[in-house]
């Protein structure tokens, strides 16, 4: 079998979300990737789409792709992660070892290029079950760093959560957009692998197609400062139909809470009123994502409010020299 790599050209969109999908479906993921979702994934300077963006083929068909998103800072460590996925008929044949080195080398090169604060690292994440991708990123000279968890949980299985003395609980559009970043960077700042949001990636993660503000929530103190905050996500696509019932997930994306607030029930309480607003929009779960060796004990936050475990996935990284 001959694997041919190629750049990216526009109408490959459809097909990336195509393999995306049924990458996910096969690993037993119940995520469905949109071609809207990639669209506006990759946006410059995170993606450059003519450059930083790999299709492979076989025998002129799509079967495969690989990006970076390089993450640049002024101030912090520069991060560029490789996202590589292949359908599922051509796994363990090769070509996902031929993309990921290529996304290797193209992260390695935009590092090199990129702020010289900071070290220069190459992530890539893989399913703790997905032995094959582990084994290429071991190759690549990566290892294991991080290992991060999907949680779920029935709407009904979350308990209600008095508001701390002092909070006010507010809607995410009522409170003051450059505050919220403000919020969020400085919640996240002793958090593994993360650096403040600029405004495009702010934009992106509070405007996207997959962003509910209307289900996105604010804490503020007793002088109406902005002390916490959680914003949800949604992909109606993802939803999972049992027969008797449909699966709808609300997808907490982010949850901040300021340090001086931290142990004082304010992100319990936040979670507890936005699943709450879950409910009343129909929706049947909550879900989230979260580092496990979180520093603020986040997992034991979810666990108390009835989050369970569903899966999780290893994040891999190499060093620049």
């Amino acid at each position: 079998m001959t694997v041919e790599l190629r750049p990216f050209a526009e109408g490959d969109l459809a097909s990336i979300a195509a393999i995306s999908t049924a990458w996910n479906e096969h690993f037993g993921i119940p995520i469905v990737d949109t071609v809207e979702l990639f669209d506006e994934e990759f946006i410059e300077p995170l993606v450059f789409r003519e450059f930083d963006i790999c299709i492979a083929l076989v025998d002129g068909c799509a079967v495969g792709y690989v990006y970076t998103y390089h993450l640049a800072s002024e101030t912090h460590d520069q991060r560029c992660y490789v996202f590589a996925r292949v359908h599922p008929q051509f796994l363990s044949r090769g070509v996902g070892t031929e993309l990921s080195a290529w996304g290797a080398r193209r992260a390695e090169q935009k590092l090199r290029m990129g702020p010289v604060v900071g070290r220069k690292i190459v992530r890539a994440d893989a399913p703790e079950y997905d032995a094959d991708a582990q084994r290429i990123f071991t190759n690549l000279g990566m290892t294991p760093i991080r290992w991060f968890a999907e949680m779920r949980t029935p709407l009904s299985d979350v308990p209600i959560v008095p508001v701390p003395e002092g909070v006010t609980v507010i809607e995410w559009d009522a409170a003051d957009d450059r505050e919220l970043r403000r919020v969020k960077n400085e919640a996240f700042a002793d958090h593994w692998g993360s650096a403040p949001d600029d405004e495009l990636r702010w934009s992106q993660l509070t405007t996207g197609v997959a962003t509910r503000r209307d289900l996105s929530l604010v804490a503020l103190d007793e002088n109406g400062v902005v002390i916490g905050l959680v914003l949800t996500h949604r992909f109606p696509d993802d939803d999972i139909d049992n027969g008797a019932v449909v699966e709808r997930v609300g997808w907490v994306h982010k949850v901040a809470t300021v340090r001086e607030w931290r142990g004082r029930g304010v992100a319990s309480t936040l979670i507890s009123q936005v699943v709450q607003t879950y409910g009343r929009a129909g929706l049947t779960h909550a879900g989230l994502y979260v580092d496990s060796d979180n520093p603020t004990g986040a997992v034991s936050v979810y666990e108390r409010l009835g989050y369970a475990v569903a899966r999780r996935s290893v994040t891999y990284e190499l060093i620049i020299d």
